[in-house]
């Protein structure tokens, strides 16, 4: 026998107690290398090992109210896989809830295992902060439940965010984000994904008219607008910037661009209309770019001020008319124009203000195989309203 096992078979069974708060037994490794030490090796040492055998316990035990020795915790370790050369194997950490020891963390081969919910948390400087995973076999609502907790400045925790898998019923699970704005315990509802693909954004119910997928944007109250914003590097994020797709907090609706720029609108992969910058209404047929309306409402120019009525006139080979008057009651003019070509002056009212040429002190209406201008040149702002119809070749 061996000295080892001599020193085994002594303490067998041994019991090793004090009556203070000082260590119970020490294991102390002299060694000067930089291998680990001391070492503690459970080994079961069995002639027949099976898959699912335990191979050791450490368990932490004290008395309840009723004088009975309970175990409150224990760690355990156990064969997963016995084959040679597949081996597995996993570590357990249990703790006594209600009553009975439940096992709450596995680490094996697929990874670690969290049962009953788990919190991960730092404190600095009185400050709490911490994440929750929760877990319940619900058969409707909270499934799985991630929290993210502080504390606030009255000392108390609280959560103010959750991400949650809500079962709706059946096997069907919805995802859900919440957040929370007033310092009360517990994050609410703000954006939900539908076990069908369904966005909802403030309301849990998101819908389309008929079959589909939607994103659906809701407002709670009447005096709260649902919108959708799109911004980039160039446009800023404010509130006057980008492109704003919105019901009103009017009931109205809204397609709104906070950008000097063109609104565009296409189908087919095709561009079809567009409003300019300037409010000049584009409508094409999608044909060399032909059938174009183009209006303008108040539009005001300053003296040699112009503005382009259409360009890229260099695919048209037609002609149409031009209806333009000066809002304030100098007069207004009817205009047939030809892309590339002459255009004829067929009517005017007022003083003779309107041309078909850049001429100073005059309204001037402008055409080249480029595009169709007016500019003011008459010495002062004026406002005009302009509509041109065309029908150029194919």
């Amino acid at each position: 026998m061996t000295r080892a096992q001599e020193i085994a078979d002594l303490l067998a069974g041994v019991t090793i107690t004090t009556a203070d708060n000082t260590d119970t037994l020490t294991l102390v490794s002299t060694d000067a290398d930089a291998n680990v030490g001391p070492v503690m090796l459970f080994k079961r040492d069995s002639s027949s090992p099976a898959d699912n055998d335990f191979l050791g316990y450490t368990k932490y035990s004290g008395e309840n109210d009723a004088d009975e020795s309970t175990i409150y915790a224990q760690t355990f370790a156990q064969i997963i896989d016995a084959s040679d050369g597949t081996e597995d194997g996993s570590f357990s950490i249990g703790t006594i809830d209600a009553g009975t020891l439940t096992t709450h963390l596995v680490v094996d081969s697929s990874g670690i295992d969290v049962t009953g919910g788990g919190t991960f948390s730092s404190s600095s400087s009185g400050e709490f902060n911490a994440l929750t995973i929760s877990q319940a076999n619900n058969t409707s609502g909270n499934e799985s439940r991630i929290s993210f907790k502080r504390t606030t400045d009255a000392g108390s925790d609280r959560e103010v965010a959750a991400i949650v898998a809500d079962r709706v019923g059946g096997n069907d699970t919805a995802l859900v984000f919440e957040t929370n704005t007033d310092g009360s315990d517990g994050a609410i509802e703000r954006v939900r994904i539908t076990q069908d693909g369904n966005v909802g954004i403030g309301l849990d119910t998101p819908t389309m008219n008929s079959t589909g997928i939607a994103a659906h944007v809701h407002s709670g109250t009447s005096s709260t607008a649902a919108a959708l914003r799109l911004t980039n590097a160039d446009s800023g994020s404010g509130a006057s910037d980008g492109f704003l797709v919105t019901l009103w907090n009017d009931d109205n609706a809204y397609v709104y661009n906070y950008e000097n720029t063109n609104l565009i609108f296409a189908t087919d992969n095709t561009e079809r209309a567009r409003i300019t910058s300037q409010g000049i209404i584009n409508v094409s047929d999608g044909r060399n770019d032909v059938g174009i309306i183009n209006a303008s409402i108040s539009l005001s120019l300053a003296d040699d001020a112009s503005v382009d009525i259409f360009t890229n006139g260099a695919h048209l080979a037609g002609r149409g008319i031009l209806s333009i008057y000066e809002t304030a009651g100098g007069g207004g003019a009817v205009v047939s124009v030809g892309f590339g070509s002459s255009s004829i002056l067929h009517q005017t009212t007022g003083s003779g203000e309107f041309v078909v040429a850049n001429t100073d002190g005059k309204l001037c209406i402008i055409n080249s195989a480029h595009g169709l201008s007016f500019k003011n040149r008459i010495g002062a702002t004026k406002v005009f309203h302009l509509m041109l119809v065309s029908a150029g070749s194919t």
